[in-house]
């Protein structure tokens, strides 16, 4: 039974891939029209496969358990990959993944090009 864990109605992006640790950063950004206050930062360590568009508007990402593996087109190796999790991301038209060990999100007031809490640099 895949257990959500993270929703949005904002657009995201694909902001920073880090190939080092294999670190993905994606981002809502603050905006003025309609105003929103905040950025969203979701970081994702230790990144094995990527399967989602650059660009999104809104975000439902889900911890899929083995069961829920069945059916999506994942990579070959995903089979060799004990230590990580497939994050299922759907947005209003979109179906993907991020294979990952770990995911966490922070929300601040940070601008635009302001480092993100996660300081993936």
């Amino acid at each position: 039974m895949a257990i959500e864990i993270f929703r949005s109605s904002r657009r995201f992006q694909i902001w920073d891939y880090t190939v080092g640790h294999r670190r993905l950063l994606i981002r809502s950004t603050r905006e003025e029209q309609p105003y929103v206050p905040t950025r969203i930062d979701i970081f994702f360590k230790n990144v094995a496969a990527i399967h989602a568009p650059t660009t999104f508007d809104g975000l439902i990402m889900s911890e899929l358990d083995k069961e829920d593996k069945i059916g999506l087109c994942l990579p070959a190796q995903s089979s060799k990959l004990k230590a990580q999790k497939i994050f299922l991301v759907t947005g209003s038209d979109f179906t993907g993944y991020v294979i990952a060990a770990v995911v966490a999100w922070h929300e601040d007031e940070g601008q635009y090009y302001e480092p993100s809490y996660f300081d993936v640099r």
